[in-house]
């Protein structure tokens, strides 16, 4: 399903964990997919928390 990808934004939890978790993803993953980028909530914040709008908003800050 990602032999055609050419980048992933991870969005885990804004906490330490989801910070470890998205260093154990992306370093799995670096091999398939080189390029990677977190869009990470603020401090706190999960994505389940968040409306559409602000997870938009959020991916292409991350991205721009």
């Amino acid at each position: 399903a990602l032999k055609d990808c050419t980048r992933i934004v991870w969005m885990y939890d804004g906490d330490a964990a989801g910070d470890a978790g998205y260093m154990q993803a992306s370093k799995r993953m670096r091999v398939h997919v080189p390029k990677q980028y977190r869009a990470r909530p603020p401090d706190g914040l999960d994505p389940k928390d968040m409306d559409c709008a602000d997870i938009r908003a959020l991916i292409e800050e991350t991205l721009a």
